[in-house]
């Protein structure tokens, strides 16, 4: 009986041994998923982007294992980390900005990609796993918030390109007439055709709308464009903060460490439901304000509500 006893002890002891040994590791001890974030370029709204990305994740449940390449406006390096994040069993790909979301849709890649900072939504399509976040801010925010900086504004100037955004200005026509306005937009094939356009805008625009277009708005144009609206006391709504400095009368911005909640928000969702293409639709920012420039109002003799420019974000002075 005692010997019994004894190897009903010892068969215990083993039970409990074997249970334990064969119990699942914490969560913290299993492998992370690894992402890897592709920087287009090395400025602020890129930093405050990732930024925003990587608290996020910090904080969720899934903690991944996150590699940052910062690529300095090359192309050719963003697509070979694209490349690069398939054979090495990345989980999924963040690219912040065009350069590098362009390389992720050109290469086909199967890895979900979580594209942020993107500055044209008309100039990405094609590639379904491919979760956009646009830089776009939608027609009737910029509407909105006209119509309240510049109320006596109803007849708006617009240079687009036609093969870019063509069909974004067919549909915003209609809607700016919900609020009152009138579009006059201007085609823009090259740079060439500016001085034209707003030689005919000059005439019939009470304001001149700026939208991202790369091909359009550059560093050649830039002061063209301001000296037009200066000399014409026709305001220009800026693309950013940059060209209200600059002279604009005001922009519209976003919050860029939100948009990259945004991006981490898609993230999370894709690391631990799965990549669902169908649920791949683009997000636009969520946190929209506006920077002025009273000087230029100033020159424009233009009065702006005290409690507009309280509202500001930023008021240059």
């Amino acid at each position: 009986m005692k010997i019994s006893a004894k190897w009903n002890l010892l068969f215990i002891w083993l039970v409990v041994g074997l249970s334990v040994s064969f119990e699942a590791p914490p969560s913290h001890a299993r492998s992370s998923p690894k992402v890897l974030a592709v920087v287009s370029h090395n400025a602020l709204p890129y930093e405050q982007a990732l930024e925003g990305f990587e608290q996020h994740l910090a904080q969720s449940a899934i903690r991944p294992k996150l590699e940052i390449v910062r690529i300095g406006g090359d192309g050719i390096q963003a697509r070979k980390e694209i490349e690069r994040a398939a054979q090495e069993d990345f989980a999924l790909i963040l690219t912040l900005g065009s350069i590098a979301a362009t390389a992720a849709a050109e290469s086909g890649t199967q890895v979900p990609v979580v594209a942020g900072l993107v500055l044209n939504s008309d100039e990405q399509r094609g590639n379904r796993n491919i979760h956009w976040v646009f830089l776009d801010i939608p027609f009737e925010v910029q509407f909105h918030w006209l119509t309240r900086i510049l109320p006596n504004a109803r007849n708006i100037g617009i240079m687009y390109d036609p093969e870019k955004v063509g069909q974004k200005i067919e549909s915003a026509i209609p809607l700016a007439r919900q609020y009152g306005l009138t579009l006059y937009p201007q085609r823009i094939e090259r740079p060439s055709d500016i001085p034209e356009a707003l030689s005919f805008l000059s005439r019939r625009v009470d304001a001149l709308l700026g939208i991202p277009d790369q091909n359009i708005y550059t560093s050649q144009t830039t002061q063209h464009i301001l000296l037009f609206s200066l000399r014409n006391r026709i305001p220009f709504i800026g693309l950013s903060e940059a060209w209200v400095r600059a002279g604009a009368f005001y922009s519209l911005d976003c919050d860029y460490r939100d948009i990259g909640l945004q991006c981490a928000e898609l993230a999370e969702e894709i690391l631990t439901k799965g990549n669902n293409p169908k649920r791949a639709k683009p997000s636009f920012p969520r946190k929209v304000f506006y920077i002025l420039n009273l000087k230029t109002a100033s020159h424009m003799r233009i009065t702006i509500p005290d409690e507009i420019i309280q509202g500001a974000h930023k008021v240059f002075r």
